[in-house]
């Protein structure tokens, strides 16, 4: 939750008046809530992104690997 100074609480409850200032608050609470919850699942679906990405290099190599095998097995029988 940002700093608030007086003149800012001044300005809400002239233009809005108290309520603008509760709605304020709300708004406030809103943000932080909602930052405590998005924040972990992002960190999760980072890792899950890695571990996927690590996952597509193990097929990518194994599938070389394969190829080679393949390879090497065609110029034996030849």
């Amino acid at each position: 939750m940002g700093v608030i100074g007086m003149t800012d609480i001044l300005t809400i409850v002239a233009q809005y008046g108290l309520a603008g200032i509760v709605i304020y608050i709300m708004y406030e609470l809103f943000k932080w809530h909602t930052k405590e919850i998005v924040q972990p699942v992002r960190e999760d679906i980072n890792r899950l992104t890695n571990a996927i990405d690590k996952l597509t290099d193990t097929i990518n190599d194994l599938r070389s690997m394969i190829t080679r095998m393949n390879s090497t097995m065609t110029d034996i029988k030849e």
